[in-house]
């Protein structure tokens, strides 16, 4: 059987108009590094994290004297309100003419995206669908 080896950021380079990334944790730092190349392309960019870790990344970050230069303004971060956990992890790029949906293990990070131990499925959809 043949498996397929996903490159997120060769997935994220294809020219979306949206892309939505729901994820546990945000490595913000990481999405507007290595990332900002590739998903800048899509006019409507959204994160979705878990609200006590995103508010967990943001506060150590603070901290740190880290800074995020697009956040809420290029792209929109949002907490996802739950009583449990909010675990999710998914990667949807889509515009008029289809679309990629990844779902997977992997957090927006270095290792979440790159990491031996991370899995996604692919499935594509094109107009005709």
């Amino acid at each position: 059987m043949d498996i397929e080896r996903i490159a997120i950021p060769d997935i994220l380079a294809q020219p979306r108009d949206h892309a939505i990334i729901c994820t546990f944790g945000a490595d913000l730092t990481f999405y507007e590094g290595p990332l900002w190349r590739q998903i800048a392309r899509a006019r409507n960019r959204v994160v979705l994290a878990d609200d006590m870790m995103l508010a967990s990344q943001l506060n150590d970050l603070a901290a740190s004297g880290g800074r995020l230069r697009h956040v809420n303004i290029n792209y929109l971060v949002a907490p996802v309100t739950n009583r449990a956990r909010a675990h999710a992890k998914f990667i949807l790029l889509a515009d008029a003419a289809g679309g990629t949906l990844l779902v997977g293990s992997g957090n927006v990070s270095i290792d979440g995206y790159a990491s031996r131990g991370e899995v996604f499925c692919r499935y594509d959809i094109n107009g005709s669908d």
